[in-house]
Parts: C-alpha cells; structure tokens; sequence
C-alpha cells in the first residue's frame, strides 16, 4: 500500500474559486472577482454589517438551517448586486440591498426584517421566518418557493403574490396577503397546528388560490380568516379540471353588501370563484366566530349570492358556529342570515299581457276559471317543462284571476334565467301581471338591474321583452300589449281592439303549435277541470278548442333556449 501524506497548504480555511485563502470573510469578498464563490463561509453569528457589494455566491460547511448551532447567521446583511445562496443562511436582524437567489435546496432563514430586497426562489428553494420582532414584509419572491415556514407571532405580510410548490407551515403567526394571491400548486398543503393564532389573513383583495388537476386530493382545508380564524373546507365529490384550473377562496370581516337583514346575520362573508373546473358537485362547510353573530345564532341560515340573488341553505350550528352546504354546483359569496329577510329586495317585474284564448275583446279576458273554483291553490309550473321548484301557494285565488303565468328574468337574450329570478304569478282580466295578493307587481328576490322579462303560461307560448329592462323597486310598466315592438322576435297575436297578445294552442307544451295538440285537445273532450287541452280557459274541453291550433299552426316560442 502507497500512502500519501496530506497536509491544506493554505494558511486559511475560507477559500474562492481562485483558490486563495482568507483569515475573514470580509476580506474575502474583498478579494474575490465579481461572479466569484466563497466557500467555508464561518457557521455561528457573524456581527455587526456584512456587504456584499459584487455578486458572489458563498458557501457554508455547516449543517444549516436543520441545525442553528451549525448555521451561518449574519446581524446585518446588505447585498448591493447578486447573493447567490451555496447552502443555508440566516439573517438576524436585517436583510437589504440587491437581489438573494436562495438556490435548490437551500434555505433563507429571516428572524429580522427584510429592506427593499429582492429574492429568487424556485421549486426547491425554501424561506423560514422566525425570531420575535415585528411583522415585516416578504417581498416579490421570482420563482416562487417550496416550503414557508412562519413561527413570529406577529405574523408576515406579502408584498406581492407568492407561489408554493409543496408545504405552508404556519407554526405562529399569520400569513398576512393583502392585496396580493397565495398560489398554492396542485399538491401543496398548509399546514396550521395552532390555528386560532396562525392562519392566512386575507385582509384585501387577495384570494387564496388552489391549483387542481385529476391527481389533486379532491378535499382541501383553505385555513383563511379576516380578523379571526374562519376556514372553508371544499370537497368534491364530482368534478372535471383543465390544464392549471384553480380554486379562489378568500374570508371577509364584513357583513355581505348584498344581504338584506338588519338583524340576524353573519358579519362575515366568504369569496368563492373557480376557473377551468368544469361540471361538478362539492361539500362546502364555513367555520366563524361567535363574535360574527348579529342577532340570534338559530334565526340564521347559510346562503349563497351569485351576482343576481340568493340561495338559501339549511341552519347554521350554533355549537360548532358553522354552516355546511352539499352538492353545490356553482360558487359565489357565501355567508349566513336570516331566511326571511336576506334576499329581500323588492325589486318587482312590472307587466301587462293578454292570453289569445282567454281574451273576450275590449282589453279585457274572461275569468271562468275562477268562476268555476278550477285554479289550483298552488302553482301548476312544478313539472316538465318548466321545472320551476317554486312553493308559491294562496288560501284562495284573488279576485279577477285569469290564471296563473310562470315569470323569469335574463341578463341577456339568449342566457338561462337567474335562478333567483323565476316566479309564479297571477294574470288578472285586464292583463297585470300580480303577485300572490292579487294587486301589486311581481316580487323577486334580484338586485336591481337591467334583465329581459319572460312569460309563460301552459298552453300559450312565451314571450320576451325586445330588450333588457331597468327592474327596480318602482319598476315601469312594461306593457306586451301595446305592440309587436314589445316583443323578442317581433311577433305576436294581434287581438280586437288594437292589443296583441300571446299565442293560445301549445296544448302539449312543446313551445310550437302542432298537429300534436289537435290530439290533446281530442283526449280531452267535455272534461271540465284545470286542464292544458283548454284553450279558451273557459272551464271545459270543447269543440271551440281545436280552432285556437288551426289558426296557429306552425307558430312557435321565439323566446331562445327556453325554458
């Protein structure tokens, strides 16, 4: 065996690319080139102010941030041009200057503050915060980070939107994100053992935002609140995702603007808007505070606002101080109020027609539904094709009833109605259109707006306005009975008098007259009930019936994708 004496030459251990040794590491910076690397960098605190003033990329032997008494810890660090991180480093007190490239897997430890720094991250670069101090500000991290670890109790703020690859580890302390989105990859998670102290304070307008695909694990807790602890735990149970689809969820410390309720209420509200999911149903469950509570707990019910109104969900938990909803197929703003009094806006449709079969000229229609006791008590829309779901019922049908429509509304022409904006109603003889008291215009449960109106009935076709109409509390009159220019399409019955009105015959409800309702009319003949084959709404399945289709044929809804 050959053995080969060893011995450093050098007469120090801190060395550069050049291969020169220096005693400090002040010197050698000073004397390593611009682009150069330091390695041996000294574990343990290095006092007072240390500049980088060239870029230089420096190393330390020790075991770093896994173990603080082998961690290189500068008091002051100043970076005029380039740190490029070899391994871990911390800084005590502050952090300023030009721009920290943390590098992969290494970390950059902050117990102090960070001053009008930049830093570059990437998917394996990793930033933990400790130490006592005050909040300070994490500023635009390029590249993002894989792991932030947090323990100050006063918390971090983010200076600009920050992306996560694997682990948020709130240990103390709030995330403070303000303005600015937390971007969360399909597979990180956060992790918040002491949660009423260390959550993600979304305190403005940023989100958030979780990033989805097949393989992302379909429950996730978004640990957000505004002033206190409120998470949002979404599940889903059905869904479809495209390339970078995401989840937004961000808590507000506020009573929803929309909410109509001056008691009995959540003085909170929570954002949810997704992007690239597709078709799907989740389980949605929203934690507060008992301090959030205006009113009584038990009056209050979970809802969601989607642009136009609500939906109203099942009671909040007034022992857990949560409220959970299933099967959601869309989001919105959701937050907890009192059934009755949440959606209550009073914004009215204000409207006139004229049913063809039912009119007896002089602007009036014949009533003999009424007459007979033949109107259901409930409204008749609950089936195919309408499908309206609405429990609107009376003691007893208001005098001068012709029967009962089916109203919705529509952003635009050619959309779905708003859901909140369906309603069962009353048409009476002289064509107003009235809610369930027999006397007042139609109350729906929207914000005011401009929305296309749409009537139904059961053996007429619909109708819609020409265009989108201002619905407010004092709504005008939008009356279908003047002129063919009231009406979408341009067509309509014209009736003695002048009026126009709409088109009797779609016995079978298809939405166009045909040979087909010849033969319900037929398979109804001399009954004398609430029925679609009566055409004329005299009470009676007659001969008189079968003339409203002749005169029709062919006429058809030019109301689109309805119902």
């Amino acid at each position: 065996l050959n053995f080969v004496p060893y011995s450093n030459p050098l007469p120090n251990s801190i060395v550069n690319q050049a291969n020169v040794s220096f005693p400090t590491l002040a010197s050698a910076i000073t004397g390593t080139t611009s682009g150069g690397t330091i390695w041996n960098v000294p574990f343990g605190t290095i006092p007072g102010t240390t500049t980088l003033d060239r870029s230089l990329k420096l190393i330390s032997p020790g075991a770093g941030f896994l173990h603080s008494g082998s961690l290189t810890t500068f008091e002051n660090l100043i970076v005029s041009d380039v740190f490029t991180m070899g391994s871990d480093f911390a800084v005590s007190s502050n952090l300023s200057g030009g721009r920290t490239i943390i590098g992969d897997h290494n970390t950059l430890v902050i117990n102090g503050a960070i001053t009008s720094a930049a830093i570059t991250g990437g998917p394996n670069s990793d930033m933990f915060f400790g130490g006592a101090g005050a909040s300070t500000t994490l500023p635009d991290v390029t590249g993002g980070l894989r792991t932030l670890q947090i323990n100050r109790a006063s918390g971090i703020t983010l200076g600009a939107s920050l992306s996560l690859q694997r682990l948020l580890f709130l240990q103390n302390g709030n995330l403070i994100i303000g303005n600015n989105n937390l971007l969360l990859a399909k597979m990180a998670t956060i992790f918040n053992p002491f949660p009423t102290t260390s959550y993600i304070e979304t305190n403005g307008t940023g989100f958030v935002r979780k990033f989805y695909d097949a393989s992302t694990p379909t429950a996730f807790n978004f640990t957000v609140g505004a002033g206190a602890y409120s998470p949002v735990q979404v599940f889903f149970t059905n869904s479809g995702f495209a390339p970078l689809a995401y989840l937004d969820v961000r808590a507000v410390n506020a009573k929803l603007p929309q909410n109509q309720c001056a008691t009995d209420y959540l003085n909170r509200y929570w954002v949810i808007q997704d992007v690239g999911i597709g078709s799907f149903n989740a389980n949605l469950r929203f934690n507060y505070v008992p301090a959030d509570v205006v009113g009584t707990e038990a009056n209050i019910s979970g809802a969601r606002y989607d642009g136009f109104g609500f939906t109203i969900f099942t009671p909040v938990n007034p022992v857990t101080h949560s409220f959970t909803t299933n099967n959601v197929t869309s989001f919105g703003s959701f937050t907890g109020a009192g059934a009755n009094c949440i959606s209550d806006f009073a914004t009215l449709i204000n409207t006139k027609i004229f049913l063809e079969g039912a009119y007896i000229g002089g602007g009036t229609m014949r009533t003999d539904l009424r007459t007979f006791g033949l109107i259901p008590l409930t409204q008749p829309y609950n089936t195919p094709p309408f499908n309206y779901p609405g429990t609107e019922t009376v003691a007893s049908i208001p005098a001068g009833v012709v029967d009962w429509v089916y109203l919705e509304i529509r952003e635009t022409s050619t959309g779905a109605a708003i859901p909140s904006g369906r309603r069962a109603a009353f048409v009476k003889s002289d064509g107003s259109v009235v809610d369930l008291d027999g006397v007042n215009p139609v109350k729906i449960n929207v914000v005011s707006g401009n929305y296309f109106i749409v009537v139904g009935h059961r053996n007429h076709l619909p109708v819609m306005s020409t265009s989108a109409q201002p619905l407010t509390s004092t709504s005008a009159l939008y009356d279908f009975t003047t002129s063919l220019s009231r009406y979408f399409g341009g067509d309509a019955k014209a009736l003695s008098g002048g009026f126009f009105g709409l088109y009797a015959g779609d016995a079978n409800r298809s939405f166009i007259v045909s040979a087909a309702d010849f033969a319900v009319v037929t398979a109804n003949l001399t009954q004398n009930n609430y029925n679609n084959g009566d055409l004329n709404l005299s009470g009676i399945v007659s001969a008189a019936d079968y003339a409203f289709v002749s005169m029709n044929l062919t006429k058809a809804s030019n109301v689109p994708n309805y119902p």
